[in-house]
Order: structure tokens, then sequence, then C-alpha cells
């Protein structure tokens, strides 16, 4: 769930029924369903503003391999967005100035700098759950019993 103001709030899942990644929007008096088309189910989202969303998770190929899956909202549909395939994805946060963190399997974190996606080493394979920033300079991952701390400029 992911909410900008009471009159604009997002939910992802899954619509098992037709197997693509769903949205629900709530406008402030009713809620409008968004459907990606793509299958894969979303854990996480996260809005820099009602036109400017992003959402991961995992998808499955044609092999049944589980990767990830980074879908982003242009304000009137939900498309994939264009990253080098990691694995599974499980939580994203952004500063509200155009840089994002993700966080998922395998240690996986990604930022995006506000034009590409890069994959960053966390330096250890323990699935990561959470993300979250005071600002771009000071992000916090936490995943099983790690907690694990990034500061691009330590003084």
């Amino acid at each position: 769930v992911w909410g900008l103001e009471p009159d604009d709030v997002w939910v992802c899942g899954m619509d098992y029924m037709q197997a693509v990644a769903s949205f629900l929007h709530w406008d402030g008096t009713a809620w409008e369903v968004h459907s990606s088309g793509t299958t894969g189910y979303p854990r996480d989202l996260w809005c820099r503003s009602s036109e400017r969303c992003f959402a991961v998770g995992a998808m499955y190929n044609e092999q049944d391999e589980e990767y990830g899956l980074l879908l982003e909202w242009d304000g009137s549909s939900w498309m994939e967005a264009d990253f080098d395939r990691v694995a599974p994805l499980s939580a994203i946060w952004g500063d509200g100035q155009g840089e994002m963190y993700v966080a998922g399997s395998e240690g996986t974190i990604l930022h995006f700098d506000g034009s590409s996606w890069q994959q960053h080493d966390s330096g250890t394979w323990t699935p990561l759950d959470e993300i979250v920033g005071i600002g771009p300079d000071d992000i916090w991952t936490i995943g099983g019993h790690l907690i694990l701390h990034h500061n691009r400029n330590p003084d």
C-alpha cells in the first residue's frame, strides 16, 4: 500500500484469475483496477507523484525460473521498466527527488540515479526484505538477521 494523499492511494497484488500483476487505485471515491498485463506478482510499490509510481516483485520465465519484476506507472498505464534482469525483488524506496533504491533476493540492491538503474554489490547473498532511507546518502536495508547501512558520503 502506498498513499500520497487520502484521495491518491495505490495497492498492489496479483490477479490470480488472469495471472497478471494488478493494482487498485483509490481516488477518494472509488477503487479503480489497473492491470499491468505482465505475468508476475508485485510485492511493494513507491510513488513519487500521481503520474510516477514504481512496483517491484517477481515473475517467472518459460523455464519456470523466478526473476525480478520492476514496473513503472506513467500516469496512464503500468509497463515493465528497463533494467538488467536480477533475482526477485521485494522492496523499493525513493527520496522524492528522483533517486530510488530496490532490495531483493540474493542480496540484490538496485539504484536508480534519475536516468538509469545500476546494480550495487551488497556483500551478501542474504535475501533483503526491506529498504528505507533518510536521504539518498543514508540508506538502510534489512533481511534475515542482517542490517545493512549505505552512506554514500561518510564523514
